[in-house]
Order: C-alpha cells, then structure tokens, then sequence
C-alpha cells in the first residue's frame, strides 16, 4: 500500500520507499508537444503532488485506481505514459518496447505492509515482520 487507510483497524509496518520511473511507448523528452496519454494511478499523496506539478492540467489522463500493472500493460499494448517501478519493466527498456522519458525525475512513494489484526495466517505476518525487521 502507499497510504495506510485511517480509521481502517489494519495494522502495518512502513516499508522501504520505492522509486517509480516515467516511461513511454515512444522516445518523449518531459515538456514536449505532443503529450502522450499519461495513465495516472493514484499511487498516494506524495505521487499526486509530483505528477500534478509536472503534467498541465490539460495533459490527457486515465486514471486506472492504484493498479499499475493494468496500467502498465495499457501502455504496452495502446500506448502513452505510465510511473513504474524500474524491476516491472527491465525487458521492456531492453527490447525498446518502452523507453524513459527524459526530463521526468523518478518518484518515491511511500509503502506499507498492512494486515488485519486477527488472520489465520497471523502467526506467519509475525514471522515475516520479525524477519523484515533483522
């Protein structure tokens, strides 16, 4: 997760942050005209304060709710542009399937593990979380 929901009753840890990467089916230098479709999954706060800030408002966008897998293959079959984690598209750079925007830095979110507080897999979170935390 990138937002530990409030109020929620799960209880988590806070991960490592990951590093998203903007790519695109085509070369794309940040700012150029014309803008590709920029596939925007609401990935947590931090994420919607950097793409507002890069992308105008009129830049074309389609939000696929917090699933970049879907949004990713979006991009691979239709095209445009999506924020990914590097080790989701290392086949795709080197077939040129897909290149990095230049200009466009990478964004950290935040990431949590969260689960609820009674599970029957409870025994194996607290053996995972204590293994995490060594």
């Amino acid at each position: 997760m990138t937002n530990r929901p409030p109020g929620s009753g799960l209880e988590g840890i806070r991960l490592p942050s990951e590093s998203l990467q903007l790519v695109c089916d085509r070369p794309y230098l940040l700012g150029e005209e014309p803008v590709p479709l920029f596939i925007d999954c609401e990935l947590g706060k931090e994420f919607d304060e950097v793409t507002k800030a890069i992308f105008p408002l009129q830049a074309p966008r389609y939000a696929f709710l917090c699933n970049y897998q879907m949004g990713l293959e979006y991009v691979r079959r239709r095209g445009g542009m999506i924020f990914v984690p590097p080790s989701t598209i290392t086949d795709d750079l080197t077939s040129g399937r897909l290149c990095v925007a230049e200009g466009a830095p990478p964004i950290p979110i935040p990431l949590y593990g969260a689960w609820l507080p009674v599970s029957p897999a409870r025994s194996m979170i607290d053996l995972l979380v204590r293994e995490y935390l060594d």
